[in-house]
């Protein structure tokens, strides 16, 4: 069903109703399928839009409170296993004090980017100033990846055509 099959075939059948949800958890992926769907007319672009900064933004909302509320004991007991200890957690906190927005900004370019949001939330960063910084980067990205897919999708139509 999480393939990119099963995802589109879910876009196609629900549309708006199962963005938002799925969204959540892959925000990229989906904002490219939508960016597609979008080119071909098969939804409309503000809707599409709003449904995926919502997602977007939940979903590093509840990294977040993963890290704020049980970030802190689980690298207690498990960070040993990766290399993170008392004096290393302490290093990440005073980083995001010093510079929590441009650590969220880079954060939220990288692949690896929901260790940093969980890492906000360890280092207890202001919920309300976390939340403004995801919105402020995400408004880009998002736009970014529905672009791809609104592209790719012309020139894969442009393709078929030729054929």
């Amino acid at each position: 069903m999480f393939t990119l099959e099963g995802i589109s075939h879910l876009l196609l059948s629900y549309q708006y109703a199962i963005l938002f949800p799925i969204a959540i958890l892959e925000g990229p992926i989906i904002a490219v399928m939508a960016g597609f769907l979008v080119m071909t007319g098969q939804l409309e672009f503000l809707p599409v839009l709003l449904m995926l900064l919502a997602g977007e933004i939940v979903g590093d909302v509840l990294y977040y409170c993963i890290g704020r509320y049980g970030g802190r004991k689980f690298v207690q007991r498990w960070g040993k296993y990766v290399g993170l200890n008392a004096a290393r957690l302490a290093s990440v906190e005073d980083h995001f004090r010093e510079y929590p927005k441009r650590t969220l900004l880079f954060g939220k370019t990288q692949s690896w980017g929901s260790l940093i949001l969980v890492a906000a939330g360890i280092s207890r960063m202001p919920l309300a100033l976390y939340a403004w910084v995801n919105l402020f980067v995400s408004i880009p990205k998002t736009l970014l990846f529905m672009g791809l897919g609104y592209y790719f999708g012309r020139v894969f139509g442009a393709l078929a055509l030729k054929q």
